[in-house]
């Protein structure tokens, strides 16, 4: 097997090529980071070495899946898939294939298709990382638009208190609307073992309860988001959650926070799978 430093040289190289004006239009170009975990290096090197027997009829969402459970559940997916994704591009631009512009396309859609989208679940119906924050009177107000609903939340200042809880406060809505929360992750393209975790607060028979709790929860604890998903898997009712696609020992530490902020009916909810399913 050749060294892991060559295979990253040549994924280099591939970059380097698609520099050209002419392919820049159609494929993308990205610029590996000069650091990245070990995992991310490996999924780079299995790409590397499985990449020329791939044809244009590979499964290309089956081979994601598989490099990056393949013992390689930390890597960073969104520059694997990049990569994955810029590579394929190149390919389906090779002569040898001899295809006319349109049926390239259509297979760079195709592709994007696969490699793109996220793990199913269910859908967010309020995030309070949404709301918008402004002055108005004595009180501070957040304000959010839910499916066209101007949702209002009230409470004291957030910068000024002295309880040991409150200690690690940031008002990420103030300066940097879109900052992620600490214990709120994105969905990922692929669950692993890395990524399963939640912290389920509560939950909620209709979608205006599930509303109207985690205004609540957000007006009670200001220091977490929450965030409420819509039923999923047959499940009836809307899961209120405090920390989302999370490493096991992330999911510990924000229960602990959930059980000392009081919200002690919490709990660690687990994908029951891997893959592109939850």
């Amino acid at each position: 097997m050749r060294s892991l430093g060559f295979h990253l040289v040549a994924i280099f190289v591939v970059y380097a090529a698609s520099l050209h004006p002419v392919v820049a239009a159609e494929c993308p170009t990205i610029e590996l980071p000069e650091h990245m975990n070990q995992d991310t290096r490996n999924c780079l090197v299995t790409l590397a070495e499985s990449f020329p027997s791939y044809n244009l009829d590979t499964n290309l969402r089956s081979e994601r899946n598989g490099i990056i459970l393949d013992d390689n559940e930390d890597a960073d997916q969104q520059l694997f898939i990049d990569v994955f994704y810029t590579k394929f591009c190149e390919l389906i631009k090779e002569p040898r294939w001899n295809l006319p512009p349109d049926n390239q396309k259509k297979r760079r859609d195709l592709a994007s298709v696969q490699l793109y989208e996220e793990a199913l679940f269910g859908k967010p119906v309020i995030d309070t990382r949404w709301l918008s924050f402004y002055q108005s009177g004595p009180q501070t107000q957040f304000v959010a638009s839910v499916d066209g609903e101007n949702i209002r939340l009230q409470h004291a200042n957030l910068t000024s208190t002295d309880d040991r809880f409150y200690d690690r406060l940031v008002d990420n809505h103030v300066d940097t609307m879109d900052a992620p929360s600490e214990y709120l992750r994105g969905t990922p393209y692929v669950v692993t073992n890395a990524n399963k975790n939640f912290v389920m607060v509560s939950s909620a028979s209709s979608k205006q309860r599930a509303i109207e709790a985690v205004k609540t929860l957000k007006r009670d604890a200001p220091q977490f988001d929450f965030i409420a998903y819509a039923p999923y898997r047959g499940n009836q009712n809307f899961a209120i959650m405090m920390a989302t696609w999370v490493p096991w020992t992330v999911a510990k530490a924000a229960l602990k926070d959930a059980v000392e902020a009081g919200l002690t009916g919490s709990m660690i909810w687990s994908c029951r799978s891997r893959g592109s399913n939850c």
